[in-house]
């Protein structure tokens, strides 16, 4: 744990372990097994730097262990860790789930693909030139009837073992509240820290009811691994009391330094084989935007998020409430 605390990043991680212990998402015993495998992970590939630690979560949480650290038999899967929430289904609720237009671009049927091409609408991937400009207007303009495709049965949604959601509604209250370009309000409200400045960004659009047989729940460290600004509990009153979703981290409120800093909603799940989602429809898609500058995703301003995290707790304090937390601080069991 010693070896964790020692960078920003890692004491994001703890704080996020201790909160998710506090808000009962997670269990002492099952982030103890987590830590146990990320510290054997480390160990075997011979890192020894917090930041390692840290990007070793995302090793094991999507179980792409190396060779000779442990067999099928004996290394966990911890995708299918979730405690799930309450079923999604309502008649006019949409699930959105934003990426790159590059990824977004990979995840439609090729004979859409073709058809989106012929009706002249192009999937930019860097806002640098007119061409870009052109096309992310003419996304806009066109219905969305035009924008609807079936799924790539050959592609996957999601990054690694998980596949995170907003609302679509929550995503569209949060660009109504700035001005600026729907792709850099997206990037903020969903706290996309590690999208650059020039990135085109889109979404997926799917109705809930279609993913009715699928488990979620609020996102924990795991899921985040290593996501720099990720938090697991909502700051804002009225938020706190809605327990079945996650609020992410807006980067704008972040660098403002306001005290709540509730971005848009999020919940997780496994990844979904392409296979499950042809045969349900089309979906629409959506081109957002550009982002227009990069988020502030240096050490200092890790260290600054570290601390916001941290709230009242010293370092010092964070350490002892992770080892209590776990049950490995004298006196816990």
């Amino acid at each position: 744990m010693e070896t964790l605390l020692q960078s920003s990043v890692g004491e994001i991680v703890a704080c996020n372990i201790v909160h998710g212990i506090r808000e009962q998402l997670i269990e002492g015993h099952f982030a103890r097994s987590v830590l146990d495998w990320v510290g054997r992970l480390a160990t075997h590939l011979g890192s020894s730097r917090s930041e390692d630690l840290v990007d070793a979560i995302a090793v094991v949480r999507d179980g792409d262990y190396p060779a000779g650290l442990g067999s099928r038999a004996t290394a966990p899967d911890f995708r299918a860790h979730w405690d799930p929430v309450p079923s999604l289904p309502q008649p006019d609720f949409e699930l959105s789930c934003v990426m790159a237009a590059s990824a977004l671009r990979e995840l439609i049927d090729p004979a859409d693909m073709e058809r989106l091409r012929a009706s002249g609408l192009l999937f930019p991937t860097q806002a640098n030139s007119r061409i870009t400009a052109e096309a992310i207007r003419d996304w806009r303009e066109r219905p969305a009837r035009e924008r609807h495709v079936r799924f790539n049965p050959s592609a996957s949604l999601g990054r690694g073992a998980v596949v995170w959601f907003t609302r679509r509604d929550s995503l569209l209250q949060a660009q109504r509240q700035d001005d600026r370009d729907s792709g850099q309000r997206a990037r903020d409200a969903l706290g996309l820290v590690h999208y650059p400045a020039g990135i085109v960004l889109g979404a997926l659009h799917i109705p809930a009811r279609a993913l009715q047989t699928l488990s979620f729940s609020r996102p924990n460290f795991l899921d985040a691994a290593n996501h720099t600004r990720f938090k697991t509990w909502p700051d804002g009153m009225t938020t706190r009391l809605n327990r079945t979703w996650g609020y992410a981290a807006d980067l704008a409120k972040v660098a403002s330094g306001v005290p709540n800093v509730d971005g848009c909603v999020e919940r997780v799940t496994t990844t979904i084989p392409g296979a499950s989602l042809a045969p349900l429809g089309t979906f629409e898609v959506e081109l957002l935007g550009a982002v227009e500058d990069s988020a502030d995703n240096c050490v200092e301003a890790h260290r600054t998020f570290a601390k916001r995290l941290r709230g009242q707790l010293t370092a010092d304090k964070l350490a002892y409430t992770l080892q209590e937390q776990l049950g490995l601080a004298e006196g816990t069991a």
